[in-house]
């Protein structure tokens, strides 16, 4: 499979004092491996937001792309 038909994937974690962390090309089954700590791990601050974008389609400053959003509330 091509890369330009494989599902890849941008995924950032925004935390409440804006500071972004970034995981710009992460293919679908790596999304688990990835996102699961993430939001299961304590010592993530609550506030932080986890945008899932589709890679190809993702651009920067729009919201075009967005798979989906998660929120860390605890």
């Amino acid at each position: 499979m091509s890369e330009a038909n494989s599902p890849l994937y941008r995924v950032e974690i925004v935390k409440p004092d804006s500071s972004t962390d970034c995981f710009p090309c992460v293919e679908a089954a790596e999304l688990p491996e990835l996102i699961m700590p993430l939001i299961s791990n304590t010592a993530q601050p609550a506030g932080s937001v986890v945008l899932v974008y589709d890679y190809h389609l993702w651009k920067p400053g729009f919201e075009h792309g967005l798979v989906r959003a998660i929120s860390i509330l605890r």
